[in-house]
């Protein structure tokens, strides 16, 4: 689910059943992780995503304080924008692939259904089940995260270099230690 990020003026007239982003530092998202960041995102940023419902209102995947506890809630979109670390700039996700895209009257009814049983959306998991996961799933159907997504085909290649380098300099001691 490749997209392009596109910068909007708030004052523009975005129609319901937008999916929309802010970016956020990375050191918010899970302070466990913080080794990963380099590695996962250079520049220290990631895209908290949403869905705009009206001209007043975002639906998207969050919590007040521990993520564990994060669950579909509906905020204004000066909340939603105050969440980003470039004065609140608010971007919109273009999906390259367009016949996945659901109608934006779908999308609005997919959120209304799940703000009214919020529970039934499965907990919080950084990788697979996170706020861009669940604005894709509005959005497409589908349940995915380009950011986890890349931030894993970045890191696996890391860690096993990293992993390789340990061991060289395992066997390295072991020779000359001889």
């Amino acid at each position: 689910m490749e997209y392009d990020l596109v910068r909007v003026n708030v004052c523009e007239c975005l129609p319901p059943g937008t999916q929309i982003a802010v970016k956020g530092l990375l050191k918010n998202l899970d302070p466990r992780l913080k080794y990963l960041y380099p590695v996962v995102s250079p520049d220290g940023y990631y895209y908290h995503h949403g869905v705009h419902l009206s001209s007043c209102e975002v639906i998207h995947f969050s919590a007040e304080e521990n993520k564990a506890d994060a669950k579909p809630r509906k905020c204004d979109i000066n909340e939603f924008r105050s969440r980003g670390e470039d004065r609140g700039a608010l971007y919109k996700v273009v999906y390259k692939n367009k016949e996945r895209v659901l109608p934006l009257n779908q999308t609005v009814a997919k959120a209304e259904e799940v703000i009214n049983q919020p529970d039934k959306w499965p907990k919080y998991h950084i990788l697979d089940n996170n706020c861009e996961s669940f604005a894709c799933w509005l959005k497409t159907g589908q349940k995915k995260s380009v950011q986890a997504s890349n931030a894993i085909s970045y890191a696996i290649p890391t860690v096993a270099c990293v992993g390789l380098m340990v061991v060289l300099v395992a066997i390295l001691y072991i020779q000359y230690s001889r």
